[in-house]
């Protein structure tokens, strides 16, 4: 939950600071659960939480966590990684959508915005702006989206 996954992520924090360790955030925005709850029901949420939260987790590493930040916001938490790394375990995520949107013909399509922070401690001096940072990033994924969308239609 929250504020399980906040106080790991204050604990890998502070533990990177004394090691020079490397924590990447990784802010993920479940696209349409509030448009699959209110055209599909509460059970069909359910199922896409349940669905989109399983998918993720069997493409992480180990060492990764994981956790629910509220509704449909999520946060993956990479100690000792690179943006490289990240974004590669994003996209087998995404490719895991995409086979899951193929195969299971569900009412809904899986899919996921997420933007991604390198700790800085000169840069974040709490929590709050290293996720907020990640959280910026994410939506000028969505607005680069929706824009490509707009031009195609």
């Amino acid at each position: 939950n929250r504020r399980a996954g906040l106080s790991i992520l204050e604990n890998i924090i502070e533990n990177a600071k004394l090691n020079n360790g490397e924590v990447i955030l990784c802010f993920i925005d479940l696209n349409n659960l509030k448009y699959t709850n209110d055209n599909f029901g509460h059970e069909k949420e359910d199922d896409m939480i349940k669905t989109f939260s399983k998918t993720v987790e069997s493409c992480l590493r180990d060492k990764d966590i994981f956790f629910r930040f509220g509704g449909d916001e999520f946060i993956i938490i990479f100690k000792n990684s690179s943006i490289e790394i990240t974004e590669n375990i994003w996209l087998r995520i995404t490719e895991a959508f995409d086979e899951i949107n193929n195969l299971n013909k569900k009412e809904y399509l899986l899919s996921a915005s997420h933007g991604v922070c390198k700790y800085d401690r000169e840069k974040y001096s709490t929590i709050e702006e290293f996720i907020k940072c990640a959280d910026a990033k994410m939506y000028e994924e969505k607005r680069r989206l929706k824009e490509i969308r707009e031009k195609l239609n």
